[in-house]
């Protein structure tokens, strides 16, 4: 009977342990984006396509945590950069949208030969919206993002979905 017990036991383990596995069980389990390395962001932006940078940084001066990342456009002419401010608060993880306070902006930027393209969403600028979440703080800034940027001075937008980034303090 202690045989059937243990052979029980030893069948109920092994389920569980391939159940977790179909499952995703994991400390990312309820992140649906794949984890970043440390410096980077990754987001799709209309009219662009993939942004996918390397070289992403947080300064966390002041009342607001700042993203910056910056990358060659796909016919390596342009470059293409995202800025994200957001207001330090706690607990984390936290949502702010950029609609809500001055301090909560996302930014996108073409930069070419005669200076940058700005797309902003934020608090004032006209049909544009936008959310950050801050998902931890240490050791480094990760989070994402996702809004509707519109041309500053104009009317374009373009459209930001599926930003992720895992930030170290510059």
């Amino acid at each position: 009977m202690r045989n059937k017990s243990i052979g029980i036991l030893i069948i109920a383990a092994a389920f569980v342990i391939v159940l977790a596995s179909i499952q995703g069980c994991s400390p990312n389990a309820t992140n649906p984006f794949t984890e970043l390395k440390t410096g980077e962001l990754n987001a799709t932006v209309s009219g662009i396509g993939s942004f996918y940078a390397t070289n992403a940084y947080a300064d966390s001066s002041g009342i607001t945590y700042h993203v910056h990342a910056s990358m060659l456009d796909t016919n390596k002419v342009d470059s293409l950069v995202v800025d994200l401010l957001v207001l330090r608060k706690t607990p984390v993880p936290y949502t702010e949208d950029v609609t809500s306070d001055i301090n909560n902006i996302i930014t996108f930027c073409i930069v070419n030969q005669n200076g940058c393209n700005t797309y902003t969403a934020r608090q004032g600028n006209g049909n544009s919206s936008g959310t950050i979440k801050i998902t931890s703080i240490s050791p480094t800034l990760q989070g994402t993002f996702s809004g509707t940027v519109v041309l500053v001075g104009g009317s374009e937008t373009r459209t930001i979905t599926n930003g992720e980034f895992n930030a170290a303090y510059n």
